[in-house]
């Protein structure tokens, strides 16, 4: 995976999750701009966040988690206008993933088809569990036939 780049496996990890973030940046009029806004969805590798400044795709930004302190640079990755006037901004931290949002990823190689899953016991068990309930079965019958 190339930096800066999420792959679509690692979307599948979004959580819609509001978390106030600032942003610092160059409008498309190429003024600076501070924003305050939150987060839609956050994923390993960047977010979702709406913004009423006008950005534009591929341009960097700095985003701050008041609460952590944290700095990332990012980059727009793609815009939406929403119902709001506002514009839905995708984002793609610069950097390899980080905790700015305080949950944990599963890593980037990660297969859900791998994951743990019960399974049945081996043969023998299942053989050894089948004996053990018939042999109970026979001494509650032995028990009440006399």
């Amino acid at each position: 995976m190339q930096k800066g780049q999420a792959t679509r496996r690692t979307l599948w990890f979004r959580r819609h999750l509001k978390i106030a973030v600032h942003v610092y940046g160059h409008g498309s009029d190429k003024e600076p701009f501070f924003e305050e806004t939150n987060t839609l969805t956050v994923h390993a590798h960047g977010a979702v966040i709406t913004l009423v400044t006008m950005v534009n795709q591929d341009q960097k930004l700095i985003l701050t988690n008041p609460k952590t302190g944290e700095d990332l640079e990012c980059k727009v990755a793609y815009l939406e206008p929403n119902e709001n006037g506002e514009t839905n901004v995708g984002i793609e931290f610069m950097s390899p993933p980080h905790s700015l949002w305080g949950i944990a990823f599963p890593p980037d190689d990660w297969n859900p088809d791998e994951r743990k899953r019960p399974q049945a016991p081996p043969p023998a068990v299942r053989l050894l569990n089948i004996i053990r309930a018939t042999s109970q079965k026979s001494q509650r019958l032995r028990a009440t036939c006399g």
